[in-house]
């Protein structure tokens, strides 16, 4: 008997190969019906604004098969806890910010 057990199916790339985006979303939004997807994302205060972190952004907001987001917020003060609340808000899941 080997020293390793995967009991369920394991996605790889030639798995990938044959499905566009569209429909791998479409499968997750699915999926989420019985088994909620919830993204945590970390997030240093000095991130806030950069075009990396917009760029992110723009991409959660088209997502729609998340069931919930967590950000991990370090180093912020009071202004940058603010800001980040204002950058999160008008996501389609709803945000929850952990101030570290």
């Amino acid at each position: 008997m080997s020293d390793f057990h995967q009991p369920a199916a394991l996605v790889t790339l030639h798995l990938l190969e044959d499905k566009s985006g569209e429909h791998l979303e479409a499968g997750l939004e699915d999926f989420t019906k019985e088994h909620p997807i919830a993204l945590l994302l970390p997030c240093h205060a000095g991130e806030l604004g950069a075009p990396g972190l917009e760029k992110i952004l723009g991409v959660l907001r088209e997502v729609r098969y998340l069931s919930s987001i967590f950000v991990g917020l370090d180093a912020a003060d009071d202004r940058a806890f603010d800001f980040a609340r204002r950058e999160f808000s008008g996501l389609p899941a709803p945000v929850c910010l952990l101030r570290n």
